[in-house]
């Protein structure tokens, strides 16, 4: 029975051991709520002085946004103007392409109308010096030559061709002088290109030599007249 006492006693202690310490966990947790009270009423406190402080801050914040918003717009349309002036210059771009290809196009039938046209004019004036008709003659060779340094200009090869037979139907109606400055015009320009040893060269040179022949009037035997070039 005594053995019974002190096993009863020592968990009568125990049990007030722990409900000694269960009352002061209690008292902590007591003490932490009310702690945390004062801290949720000091949040509280400070949140309604900042909400009312920073209420300005708040609208300012906004029209803030609204402004920046505007200038996104702004930018987006300028972006927008910009890309349709962009638009606007390509399309002109291309149409002034086009209108380019066209022209060049109009050049290439131009130039080919004026190389069929000088080639008639060429060949009539060669069948007119034949048949004895000068005038007619130096008249097609004009047309041909001026067609020529129109489309060409006057420093070329064929050129220099057109004026040899102009000089040539020239010479044969008497016009000396002219004929002279077409052959020596002729004979600059073969130079310039071929050189003077070249056969075209030395045919205008012959042709001068004709002429000058003729106006000196020599009473050596004439040389073989040479024809025409392109006739």
């Amino acid at each position: 029975v005594q053995e019974e006492r002190v096993k009863a006693q020592e968990e009568l202690d125990k049990i007030q051991g722990e409900m000694s310490s269960s009352k002061a966990s209690l008292d902590e947790i007591q003490e932490k709520n009310h702690f945390l009270e004062n801290e949720l009423q000091t949040a509280k406190a400070e949140l309604t002085e900042l909400q009312s402080r920073n209420l300005n801050v708040l609208q300012e914040g906004i029209l803030q946004k609204m402004r920046s918003k505007e200038e996104e717009m702004n930018k987006e349309l300028e972006e927008l103007k910009t890309t349709s002036e962009a638009r606007e210059a390509q399309l002109l771009h291309d149409h002034k392409l086009e209108l380019l290809k066209e022209a060049e196009i109009r050049q290439r039938e131009s130039t080919q109308l004026v190389e069929e046209l000088k080639g008639l004019y060429s060949n009539f004036a060669a069948v007119s010096k034949k048949a004895g008709d000068l005038p007619k003659s130096i008249q097609m060779y004009r047309r041909a030559l001026v067609l020529h340094e129109q489309a060409h200009g006057e420093n070329t090869v064929e050129a220099a061709t057109l004026n040899i037979n102009l000089g040539a139907a020239l010479l044969a109606a008497g016009e000396s002088a002219e004929s002279k400055r077409h052959f020596q015009t002729a004979l600059d320009i073969r130079c310039k290109h071929l050189g003077e040893e070249h056969q075209q060269t030395q045919a205008a040179m012959k042709w001068l030599a004709k002429l000058q022949s003729k106006n000196d009037q020599t009473s050596r035997p004439p040389s073989a007249t040479p024809t025409p070039e392109g006739s």
